[in-house]
């Protein structure tokens, strides 16, 4: 009776750490598919243009062209901009013209945790305001992401 104790007891700790040991492996094997965030030099000149692209857009007064540029990324969704965001961001650009602009700062962390910021003049007198975008990286390609607010 002892040794069949002792065998089943063995038994029971074997598949024990044969479980922890497979969910270990398991673990291992979702971090190593997960696709890891390279910066290249290729992927800041594609962002600087897009950007640039959607920025000269608004400069030049065309802003469907510049709206069509933009979207949303929402718990790893991406989406063109709704018609709120068309009516918000015409408004925008109507109360602040782009007459000027100019690219102040990026920050790239991730393939979805970016940041481009722009000083952008609105008037005559030089007075300035900011535009973000939030380029993100879907598939091997970029694009503007602004916020859903």
């Amino acid at each position: 009776m002892r040794r069949e104790t002792l065998v089943l007891f063995l038994l029971v700790v074997f598949a024990f750490v044969s479980c922890n040991g497979n969910k270990k492996e398991s673990q291992v094997k979702t971090h190593e598919q997960q696709e890891p965030f390279i910066m290249t030099s290729q992927d800041t000149l594609d962002v600087v243009a897009l950007s640039d692209s959607c920025m000269r857009c608004l400069k030049n007064g065309e802003l469907e062209s510049a709206i069509g540029l933009l979207y949303t990324y929402k718990n790893g969704t991406l989406s063109s901009i709704d018609n709120q965001q068309i009516i918000n961001t015409k408004k925008r650009f109507s109360i602040f013209p782009v007459l000027d602009y100019s690219l102040v700062y990026m920050s790239f962390e991730g393939n979805s945790v970016n940041q481009l910021k722009y000083d952008v003049k609105f008037d005559h007198s030089n007075s300035i305001t900011s535009y973000r975008f939030s380029p993100v990286k879907i598939e091997g390609k970029w694009y503007l992401t602004v916020d859903d607010k």
